[in-house]
């Protein structure tokens, strides 16, 4: 079995590993023109976003293009006539629908004069730009990657993210710029870094952790922006608090095309109920928070041992890196969020670079980073699958992620000049 396991994962080495005449990312862009001009040519003959259900993508036949956006832009135009949008939204096109963002958002979005009816011209460019995120994110790629982020790319959860508009493309976008004004040798440019970073993280919360890119500088430098961005965060969080409050309430707690440590527990407290146990007391209350500690707790000893070989010392350091801390840390800290709906896996993409360099370099742990591949590309097709192929399998899946995720964090962590994935740049 083991021997089986490992020719597979070598296989895979070897397709990515291929040297191509032309760059492929021409061959990804070509991929996503045609999968946007058969989604066009499909208006021909029904409205157009109901095709995306024949592509993997779950879309209601009542929800209108672009719904997420289309719900944001309404709260716009409510927030100016006097309403409170969290509690009270009647500009809404789907009634019922509860806004969970923060006031800002419809401060700043009144601000540039945006309204509901430019949601269809809005929604397009944002998925250009999210898109162009991505190249920007990835570097020259041979067919056989070409291959693989088509295969993310046309993903029914990269794309149900695309389809709706969600607000997490706007995140990533900026992350991505982000991520890679840090790589500057000019300090001014990478605190604009930084400061992009804490934007995201005002508009949405989670992209907080991305900061943790300031562990790379000086150690005077990293005790004083910490400080500074952490200190200005807290305080952002005291005064929106009432707001958190509220927002919280109003979150859906899904259970079907979502991810998080809450999931599979909520669907297995609806299975007793079903079944007759409407009372499960303490313990069932107890258990997820348990087994999550436990998890994490086992993936932090374990990191310990491997601390003391040398396999992760002589991992690669550089933007890829980069990259890849912030998209783990965001699958991390969303995770124990509980409930987030399967577009956020978006935010994998980011690990994809520093994957595939650990993958091809045929490093001591290459085996351990096509596994996480493996297991990323898993988790953007398999919630689609219909219950009796699926078997709950897309959650399984994420909470492997989850576990290998947290070891990698604490593997990774700088421990001193000598012993930091750090020293060594990809070039």
């Amino acid at each position: 079995m083991k021997k089986s396991i490992l020719l597979i994962f070598g296989a895979i080495r070897s397709l990515l590993s291929q040297t191509s005449p032309r760059d492929g990312r021409y061959i990804l862009l070509g991929v996503l023109v045609l999968y946007f001009l058969i989604i066009f040519l499909s208006s021909f003959f029904m409205e157009f976003h109901l095709f995306w259900n024949y592509l993997g993508v779950p879309v209601p036949g009542i929800q209108p293009p672009f719904a997420d956006l289309r719900s944001l832009l309404s709260a716009v135009e409510c927030y100016q006539m006097g309403f409170n949008v969290i509690i009270d939204n009647p500009c809404d096109p789907r009634p019922g629908v509860p806004m969970t963002y923060p006031r800002i958002w419809f401060s700043l979005l009144a601000s540039l004069g945006v309204r509901q009816s430019q949601t269809l011209q809005l929604g397009i460019g944002l998925a250009i730009l999210f898109f162009g995120a991505v190249i920007l994110v990835i570097k020259r790629l041979n067919r056989g990657e070409a291959v693989l982020y088509s295969v993310i790319l046309c993903s029914p959860m990269v794309m149900a993210g695309v389809e709706r508009g969600n607000n997490d493309l706007l995140i990533f976008i900026i992350l991505a710029l982000a991520i890679v004004c840090r790589q500057s040798k000019l300090f001014l440019l990478r605190f604009f870094s930084y400061s992009l970073i804490m934007g995201t993280a005002i508009l949405k919360i989670y992209p907080f952790c991305g900061l943790i890119t300031i562990l790379k500088e000086s150690k005077k430098a990293k005790l004083w922006l910490s400080v500074l961005f952490t200190g200005l965060f807290l305080f952002y969080l005291y005064l929106i608090s009432e707001e958190l409050m509220l927002i919280a309430m109003n979150v859906p707690r899904a259970t079907i095309f979502s991810y998080g440590y809450l999931v599979v527990f909520d669907q297995f407290n609806t299975f007793l109920s079903l079944s007759g146990y409407p009372d499960r007391g303490m313990f069932f209350v107890l258990l997820p928070f348990f087994v999550l500690s436990s998890v994490v707790t086992g993936a932090f000893m374990y990191s310990r041992r491997a601390s003391c070989s040398t396999q992760f010392f002589e991992l690669p350091a550089g933007r890829e890196f980069d990259f890849f801390q912030v998209g783990l840390l965001i699958y991390m800290v969303t995770f124990i969020l509980g409930h987030n709906w399967d577009y956020r896996l978006i935010f994998l993409i980011f690990t994809i670079p520093y994957l595939l360099t650990i993958i091809k370099s045929d490093h001591q742990s290459s085996s351990l980073f096509t596994l996480i591949l493996l297991g990323i590309v898993a988790t953007l097709w398999l919630s689609r699958l219909p219950w009796y192929l699926n078997a709950n399998l897309d959650e399984v899946v994420n909470w492997i992620l989850f576990t290998l995720f947290v070891y990698l964090f604490f593997v990774t962590l700088p421990r001193g000049p000598k012993h930091s994935p750090r020293n060594t740049a990809v070039t």
